[in-house]
Formats: C-alpha cells, structure tokens, sequence
C-alpha cells in the first residue's frame, strides 16, 4: 500500500528540513532532530523541529489547500531572538531553496506558499514555556487529489 498523499507532503518537507546543519551552510544544527507529530519524541533534544499538518481545505473539486507548520524548540538565551530569526531563515530556505522539486515529490503539489512566521514571548507558556523557546513557520500546500487518477 502505498502512503497517501498528504503522508509524502510531510515525509518530504521532514527530509529537507533535516539537511539543516552548521556543515550544510546553514545557521543550526536544528535538522538533526525533526519529527512529524505523530512521532514526536518528548525528549529534551534541542533544537527540534517538528512538521504538523494543522488544516485541509478544499479550492474546487480535485483540488486541496493543506496548512502545515514547522514548529522549532530550542534553548533560551540571552540572544533568542535573533537565534529565533536564524531558525525561522533556516527552516524557510530548507524548503524553498529547491522551488522545482515539489512537483517531483509525486505527490500532486501544484503550488507551496509561506503564511507566516511567528517567534514566542517570553513568559508565554505557549512558545515553550521554563527554558526553552518556540518559533512556528506556517506553509500552505496546495496539492490535486490523485487518490482516483487514472493509471498513466
């Protein structure tokens, strides 16, 4: 059985999140720990960056709008916000560096658009909370359901 579309998405944007190092020009190690949410380990390795798929929408028949957010945890410093804009640099180049392989995922992708970046407060529990800071990058995936297409 083969995954469902929506499972290749997320496979995908975990693997290419996972190529960000120091090694690999960028400004973290952040890609040595990714998880997609059903696997989430509750460990204490930092930096983590987890891919979420949040919300499906339909455009028009055959046609779907997927929200995913890449949520990143790491320590808290006295330089977190600008450790914060250099995750959020790093995780939007890891996904958009390579604008032609979505479609080559075969997975259907006709169009990926970033929605937003966001960075925790701190004392917000919901960035993260005691030692740890939170930043969530947001992209939607636009994507043509092939569940029913015929064999080529």
């Amino acid at each position: 059985m083969t995954a469902p579309q929506e499972q290749l998405i997320i496979d995908q944007i975990a693997a290419w999140l996972s190529e960000i190092s120091i090694d690999n020009g960028y400004h973290s190690d952040a890609g040595a720990s990714v998880a997609v949410e059903e696997f989430r380990q509750r460990d204490t390795t930092v930096p983590l960056l987890t891919v979420i798929d949040t919300d499906y929408s339909t455009t028009e028949p055959r046609k779907w709008r997927m929200s995913v957010d890449v949520e990143g945890v790491f320590l808290r410093s006295e330089t977190e916000r600008v450790q914060a804009r250099l995750l959020l640099n790093d995780i939007a180049r890891a996904l958009f560096r390579r604008t032609g392989h979505w479609r080559e995922i075969g997975a259907g992708v006709t169009a990926v658009q970033p929605q937003a970046r966001q960075i925790g407060r701190a004392g917000d529990t919901q960035s993260g909370g005691g030692d740890y800071q939170r930043v969530v990058y947001s992209l939607v995936v636009e994507y043509s359901d092939l569940s029913d297409a015929p064999a080529a």
